[in-house]
């Protein structure tokens, strides 16, 4: 991580526009400021899912789970990562499928219900959100 300012990550998404291309290259950088830039960059519709669970296993920063959800529900791929997310016992996949669908429920009022909390097994448990 650099520490680049989030104002200037804006002047470069703005700058650059969708270029899946460069956020390949960006986030295979590792670099922390890159990848979220990566994210910003990446085209939606040519995000698979193959890379869409490579880039949950590989976020490294809390942020970024936000940043990819949001990529997520842009793509073809929104409903499926929702579900497999938000029902995984891995804390970050868990916190990227609740936040896709959250995203989702913005982009789209017919969210299907089925991704309500009160459809999640471990609120029916008790045992969390």
């Amino acid at each position: 991580m650099f520490g680049v300012k989030f104002g200037d990550l804006a002047k470069l998404v703005k700058k650059v526009g969708e270029d899946h291309d460069l956020a390949v290259r960006l986030w295979d950088t590792k670099n922390c400021d890159a990848r979220t830039l990566a994210l910003k960059l990446a085209d939606p519709a040519r995000m698979s899912s193959a890379d869409l669970h490579r880039w949950l296993k590989e976020v490294n920063w809390g942020m970024q789970l936000g940043y990819l959800s949001m990529l997520a529900s842009e793509g073809p791929h929104a409903s499926t990562k929702a579900a497999q997310w938000s029902a995984s016992s891995d804390e970050n996949a868990a916190i990227a499928g609740w936040a896709l669908i959250g995203q989702m429920a913005l982009r789209d009022a017919e969210t299907p219900d089925s991704f309500s909390p009160r459809a999640s097994p471990k609120s029916r448990s008790g045992s969390g959100p």
